[in-house]
């Protein structure tokens, strides 16, 4: 092991870890958006309002970078907010915007004809005629939208709620919701940004014309230590998603690796508040360097420490620019102690990185990939001694005496080689799930509340997946498009399938015009094709076809299937074989 670099190789593994972990990011925020546009039909038909789901989660980033789940309100009664004025004899459902000079994020929500807004905004205008935060947030704590959602608390512009419902497709855990209202247009002071020299051409123009007739709203929260209760903030975190999505893929890593540590190492009491370091500016940190720096010259780890140099000199000089308006300085109001505390912090962060890198990612894990190590147990007894008194690899790797062990490099060498090896066959497996992704609560919920009208059940999952499919191009990143059409049609084939087996049970005679549209969307789905150009050579959908013939009971057609398929699989010993299970415990 004579003349390897132990910074470097530490680097490479470190760097490894992380872009595994990212590995299906993509895939992950594909599904997601998938559900929100599903989600939209569901909820538009039970409520009045628009849900966006924004955050870590739904940026695709794994769970040891995540809290809670982000969702951003807007009840379609609620005011507009504009940017021009209008005469006083103009009525209308909204409301006027008045910039504050000295934070131009921020916002105060001139009233222009009250008898023009709901009555529960008429109730939350101050003397002068301005929108009242701390109403507005109590009106909508109290009231909320779903019921089934138990309230636990107010958190900034956000009320943090926690699921009891059975009838949408939401993790169980913490549900953090902000409502807010709905902009006209972008704000006319950040025309600046999307006329800005961007030094490493990104955003493109492509992505900026996106983004630009993306949605923006306003919260209802003021300037951090500010007591004035007519102090809205803009809030751009929908236009964030979209970069985010379509951010260089070295950056994406980096705000991964970076959110885990701050989540793990870089935390402040709850009477801290405001909090003086949070994950927003680490997205921050990221926008800016993706557009500013050159990080094809750099490796993994050492754009991380780049970023955290970012950071540790904005605190330095106690100004954080505003990624969208930049002459609002985010930490503007922290005091010279505190900042040096997040400084001193941040620094010891990038001393100690290949340990707080590792460890957080590995922090929800665990034992997922090394805990133990006795793979040269046999050769060297050092080794079996090490991986008993240390339980994870980042703690034997990272302990400083131990880097210049005789056998420390052998180790690392050893994990890096293993994990690459293994990068295949998970990466296999992960599209596999993937391709495989399960929206039924979501079609359950609609099909539930027409039992009574067959017809109008079975004409359901078409009305809701086929516009998404046609959008699909738009609506999912690129590459992966075509793996989730395919997925869409076999969901829909899924779908039917799931209704006519009841259907047919309970004796229904109107089954006639859709008793052959699972096999009609299994067709329409037959091959996928994953962004990496591997297939599964349409193995997927005929499996799907076999477990349609088995629940119908179509035992002729189910036998003549079932020898091409397995000698298909056996053929192909290098396809990836999406949704191959038959899944036949699933209830129907």
């Amino acid at each position: 092991m004579a003349g390897v670099d132990m910074e470097e190789l530490m680097d490479e593994y470190a760097s490894e870890r992380i872009t595994q972990e990212m590995g299906d990011r993509l895939a992950k925020i594909s599904a997601r958006r998938i559900q929100e546009e599903i989600a939209k039909y569901v909820i538009w038909k039970l409520f009045p309002v628009e849900i966006h789901r924004v955050g870590s989660s739904q940026e695709g980033f794994p769970a040891s970078a995540c809290s809670d789940e982000d969702s951003m309100i807007c009840n379609t009664m609620f005011p507009i907010v504009l940017w021009t004025s209008f005469p006083k004899k103009v009525g209308g459902n909204f409301v006027m915007a008045e910039k504050d000079a000295n934070n131009p994020v921020y916002l105060s929500l001139k009233v222009v004809d009250k008898m023009c807004l709901d009555e529960d905004f008429r109730n939350i205008i101050d003397n002068n005629g301005y929108l009242k935060t701390s109403d507005f947030l109590k009106a909508n704590f109290i009231k909320g939208i779903f019921p089934n959602l138990d309230t636990e608390m107010r958190q900034g512009p956000s009320t943090v709620k926690q699921l009891n419902a059975e009838f949408i497709d939401i993790r169980s855990e913490p549900i953090d919701t902000v409502y807010c209202l709905k902009c006209q247009s972008w704000p006319p002071f950040t025309s600046n940004f999307f006329a800005r020299e961007k030094l490493n051409n990104w955003p493109s123009q492509k992505l900026l014309d996106k983004v630009k007739s993306l949605e923006c709203h306003v919260v209802p929260v003021g300037c951090p230590g500010s007591e004035s209760d007519i102090k809205w903030r803009l809030s751009f975190s929908i236009a964030e998603r979209e970069l985010i999505t379509e951010m260089y893929e070295p950056y994406a890593n980096c705000m991964f690796s970076l959110k885990s540590i701050k989540k793990n190492y870089i935390i402040f009491s709850d009477s801290e508040k405001p909090t003086p370091f949070c994950s927003y500016f680490i997205k921050t940190a990221c926008l800016w360097m993706c557009e500013t720096f050159p990080h094809r010259e750099y490796s993994l780890m050492d754009l991380i420490r780049q970023i955290l140099d970012w950071l540790i000199d904005c605190y330095q000089h106690k100004r954080l620019p505003h990624y969208f308006i930049p002459q609002q300085n985010m930490i503007g109001h922290l005091s010279r102690e505190r900042c040096d505390i997040v400084r001193q912090k941040l620094t010891a962060v990038k001393t100690d990185l290949w340990r707080k890198v590792l460890l957080s990612i590995d922090s929800d894990t665990n034992y997922k990939y090394y805990s133990k190590f006795n793979f040269l147990g046999d050769r060297d007894s050092r080794v079996q001694e090490m991986g008993q008194r240390y339980r994870t690899f980042a703690e034997l790797v990272t302990i400083g005496r131990l880097m210049n062990h005789p056998i420390t490099t052998e180790l690392i060498t050893y994990q890096l080689r293993a994990l690459r090896s293994r990068y295949n066959l998970n990466h296999n497996l992960i599209m596999e799930q993937w391709a495989g992704h399960d929206f039924y609560l979501y079609i359950e919920t609609l099909t539930s509340h027409s039992q009574e009208n067959i017809l109008l059940a079975l004409r359901i999952p078409e009305n809701s997946i086929l516009p998404i499919i046609e959008q699909i191009e738009e609506l999912v990143p690129m590459g992966y498009a075509e793996m989730f059409k395919t997925r869409l049609y076999r969901f829909l084939g899924d779908v039917y399938t799931h209704l006519l087996v009841p259907f047919r049970n309970k004796g229904y005679d109107d089954l006639l015009d859709y008793r052959h549209a699972p096999l009609y969307y299994y067709d329409l789905g037959a091959k996928m094709v994953f962004p990496d150009n591997h297939s599964d050579h349409g193995i997927g959908s005929l499996v799907l076809e076999v477990q349609y013939h088995y629940l119908m009971g179509n035992y002729t057609e189910l036998k003549m299937m079932c020898e091409p398929i397995l000698a298909m699989a056996k053929n192909r010993r290098n396809t990836r074989l999406a949704s191959i299970e038959l899944c036949l415990e699933k209830p129907l």
